[in-house]
């Protein structure tokens, strides 16, 4: 059965930091093997994929206490799904008011894809938790100690790939060691020394993405562009490379 850990604060100085890596050393283990979510708590399920909670522990974010941080892993069951990738979830949450559930802080969903590829699909900080706190750090990064553990383990190479057409994201990535994929570097120096050939504009989202509340910083768009889909925005894919350090 895969470790949980309930609510339970602790420091490097503590036991249970000890406890924490191994525990990730073994859902590692699990994940390679091919036996991450056996016996782990079911938080959803239908038709097309089960989510299982494989790691949870309470963690303070920024300023907010109670807080704490889960790992999912979504697993694809529909046959019609072939061709979809499972995912990693990172999650930090807070308890509701009530105390019987818990809302949303921040997500990040790693598709895991063939040849030791981990593709960004999803990344979501709720608009009430920005500000500089730095969760969306944080929670990459908790999403890299747990890829550092799984190459630690294949004694091999793992690839985060993200690809962004927010010109704030992109300064955040490679200020944290992301590189811009080799056959755009051409078109990322542009966007750096001529801007005067881009503009910024809001894309159009889904209904779905407008209703729930969901807002994004301002895209790039090459000069003459009409259209303001995603599609149509100036896009780049970064990658980090984490190599096994055993």
């Amino acid at each position: 059965m895969s470790e949980r850990f309930i609510p339970e604060r602790y420091t490097e100085d503590e036991p249970n930091y000890k406890k924490q890596e191994e525990s990730l050393i073994n859902l590692a283990k699990a994940f390679i093997d091919g036996s991450l979510g056996k016996n782990s708590q079911i938080v959803h399920e239908d038709d097309v994929a089960d989510i299982y909670r494989v790691y949870e522990k309470e963690e303070p974010v920024a300023d907010m206490p109670n807080t704490a941080f889960h790992l999912d892993y979504l697993k694809i069951k529909a046959e019609e799904a072939k061709g979809v990738f499972d995912q990693l979830r990172f999650e930090y949450t807070t308890p509701n008011k009530d105390k019987d559930d818990y809302q949303l802080i921040a997500e990040m969903h790693l598709g895991i894809a063939p040849s030791n590829v981990f593709i960004l699909q999803h990344r979501y900080v709720r608009p009430e938790f920005r500000g500089g706190r730095g969760i969306g750090t944080k929670l990459l990064k908790q999403a890299e100690s747990f890829l550092q553990q799984v190459a630690n383990e294949k004694g091999e190479d793992i690839t985060i790939v993200i690809k962004t057409g927010q010109e704030s994201v992109i300064k955040w990535l490679e200020k944290l060691g992301y590189e811009v994929m080799e056959d755009q570097q051409i078109l990322r120096n542009e966007l750096k020394n001529h801007p005067n050939r881009f503009f910024k504009d809001c894309v159009i989202m889904s209904p779905e993405s407008t209703s729930a509340g969901i807002k994004k910083d301002l895209y790039t768009f090459r000069q003459g562009e009409t259209g303001r889909y995603m599609e149509n925005a100036i896009r780049l894919t970064f990658q980090k490379v984490i190599k096994p350090s055993k």
